[in-house]
């Protein structure tokens, strides 16, 4: 009968460790995917706003992918994607790449790659706006949890044009008219 006690215990105290490992592997995922958006933040953010827009991933995919295809075969091996010397974490470049390999194969397919960046953002997205700011993928990569009710960062102010009274731009105007009109003739000339 203790043996039979034993078992039990041995499997109520193994439960907890199972779902430790499950909620492991979810943080693992959820690093991943933002390791692989912030290494990539320049050629998804193309257009300088300091976020990653909706739809930057369908539109710059190409030139993440020509990068990394080191060999040129028009697919990418786990080999390709680990040897970026840039990654903090090369282990989680292998966990994207399970991830972006959908059929298994071994390669990875501009398609597929496409399709991870794009999971990996609605992944990230924690307010779901669309958009990936760098406080959701920071936070998400050190913790290895989506950010929850994150507040959408204001967007970067424009530097306003330097004020020019109209008096001076009138002034500016008279000046280069007369700079460009052809010269009346003095009296000397005539």
């Amino acid at each position: 009968m203790v043996p039979y006690k034993l078992l039990i215990l041995a499997l109520v105290c193994s439960a907890p460790a199972t779902a430790e490992t499950s909620s492991e592997k979810g943080s693992d995922e959820i690093r991943a995917a933002a390791q692989f958006l912030s290494l990539y933040r320049t050629e998804l953010d193309c257009e300088n706003v300091g976020y990653i827009q909706t739809g930057e991933a369908d539109e710059h995919f190409a030139p993440i992918f020509l990068s990394s295809d080191i060999d040129s075969s028009r697919s990418l091996s786990r080999k390709e994607l680990q040897n970026n010397p840039y990654a903090p974490n090369r282990s989680l470049l292998g966990v994207s790449f399970s991830k972006m390999d959908r059929n298994a194969d071994g390669s990875a397919t501009p398609d597929e790659l496409r399709q991870y960046l794009n999971n990996s953002v609605s992944l990230i997205d924690s307010n779901a706006d669309g958009d990936v700011y760098p406080v959701e993928y920071e936070h998400a990569l050190k913790t290895g949890r989506v950010l929850k009710g994150a507040v959408t960062p204001a967007p970067p102010k424009k530097k306003k044009a330097d004020f020019i009274p109209p008096w001076v731009r009138h002034l500016k105007a008279i000046n280069h008219r007369v700079a460009k009109s052809p010269k009346a003739p003095t009296e000397e000339q005539q």
